[in-house]
Parts: C-alpha cells; structure tokens; sequence
C-alpha cells in the first residue's frame, strides 16, 4: 500500500479556516493509518475528468478530493476545500504519468485564457524549433504541446506557470534564458532510458525524482 499527499493539498489546507484544518489534519493522520477504514466516508465522483477521483467528508460543508487508481494499492491525496469548491476543482484536474518522464502531474482540464496573445504569436515562436519528442522528455504534457509551442517570451511562459508542472516550466525558462538543451537535460538530471514507461502504474510514478518534488 503507498499513500501520497499533494504539495498543492497543503496549500490548500492552509488556507482553510482554523477548525477545517484541524479536522482535515486528523482526517489526514486517520487516512495515513489506514486508508480502507470503515470510518472514511469515500464518496466515487462520476463527473469530471478523471473517473477515479473520490471526496473524503472533513465534515457537514467541507471535503478533500483524493486520487484512487485502478491499479496498484495506491491513494493520493490532491485538494481540501469547502464542497462546493473541492467538487469544482475535481471537475477541472485529472492525474496522468507522463508517457516520458514517468512522473506523477496534476494536470488542469480546460486550457482557455492561457494566453491571450495567441492571435499575435509569430509562426516561427521560440519553442517551435524544437521537435515534440523534444519536449515531451522535458515533462511538457501532451495536451499542453501545441500552446507551448506558441511561446515566444518569458512573460508567455509565466502566463502558463500554474498549468506546468515544475520540471516542465523549468526546462522551458532555462532554454529561454538561453542553454542548450543538452545543458538543460543535466540542470534537470533526466537521463535517457529506453524503459517504457507504464502510463498506469501509478506506485511506480511515484518514486520518480520530479514526482517526489510535488508529492
């Protein structure tokens, strides 16, 4: 059994107001002990993205949402939030391994407003002249690929930051600031490995060195 927490679940649980966070904080302690208690209250979300989310009841208004793969004895905590707003969030993120790295990302559903400058990208942006497979070993995801390659400054890029995982957004500023992409692979340590990666073994996933920065 492996049991993950989010990076992005702690920011959210410091932001709850005093009581909520205590009751998640047991909550959490309970869940590490034994996330098959009888005592959780699991609720499956049949809407959103990814069919394999579930809330946990902190109490009467309050839920976290938690990740459950089909595979593997694996339960990832993701959000904590008042219910209306954790099943909002739910509705707009999906967990994928990417087909790559084979790291863990929390990926947002919708892309609309991610840049508003689109209309105005020149044809041959920056991250054009890199070939897909290119970025894709840097992390980028693939239904982030064709508006990361529409980028043609720093302040396009950070117009993106809260879509990119960390080692993906990363890798894109240094090659704006100028390195090589072969400088780029050593600053990241992503060594090449000709292992294919299972987009499904989630436990595995999650011992990858970018994965363990968010979870």
């Amino acid at each position: 059994m492996k049991v993950a927490i989010s990076s992005d679940f702690f920011t959210a649980l410091s932001k709850l107001p005093r009581n909520q966070m205590n009751k998640t904080i047991r909550l959490v302690e309970k869940f590490k002990n034994d996330p098959k208690s009888p005592g959780l209250n699991y609720e499956k979300l049949g809407y959103g993205a990814d069919s394999r989310l579930y809330s946990l009841r902190v109490d009467g208004a309050y839920r976290v949402i938690l990740f459950k793969p089909n595979k593997g004895d694996v339960y990832i905590l993701l959000w904590v939030d008042h219910h209306d707003e954790a099943y909002d969030w739910a509705k707009r993120h999906h967990c994928r391994v990417h087909p790559e790295t084979g790291s863990l990302q929390i990926l947002q559903v919708e892309y609309a407003g991610i840049s508003k400058k689109e209309s105005a990208v020149k044809p041959q942006s920056f991250f054009s002249q890199f070939r897909e497979r290119e970025l894709l070993r840097l992390g980028v995801p693939p239904e982030l690929m064709e508006t990361v390659r529409r980028i043609d400054s720093e302040e396009d890029l950070d117009n993106m930051r809260h879509l990119l995982p960390e080692e993906a957004y990363e890798g894109l500023f240094y090659l704006l600031a100028g390195d090589s992409y072969e400088e780029v692979l050593r600053y990241l340590a992503l060594e090449k490995t000709e292992e294919k990666v299972d987009t499904e073994d989630f436990a595995k996933a999650l011992e990858n060195a970018n994965s363990r920065r968010r979870f």
